[in-house]
């Protein structure tokens, strides 16, 4: 996915990508942790950053770009 496609994904879209997706690039692991963190700036509720963290996406998405 290009990063505009990413900008536009929903947090679950967002989840479900990374949880399922079997075709992600190295360039787009890192477009996703920025959109990660971009999403966590917003200061969304505590139920939608446990998707996120501990736990969750950027835990998988910190292990692919390191």
């Amino acid at each position: 996915m290009t990063r505009e496609e990413l900008d536009r994904l929903t947090l679950d879209e967002m989840c479900d990508r990374v949880m399922n997706a079997t075709d992600i690039s190295n360039q787009e692991w890192h477009d996703i942790h920025r959109w990660i963190l971009d999403y966590l700036k917003t200061n969304p509720p505590e139920k939608e950053q446990r998707k996120i963290y501990p736990l969750g996406i950027l835990e998988v998405v910190s292990m692919m770009i390191d």
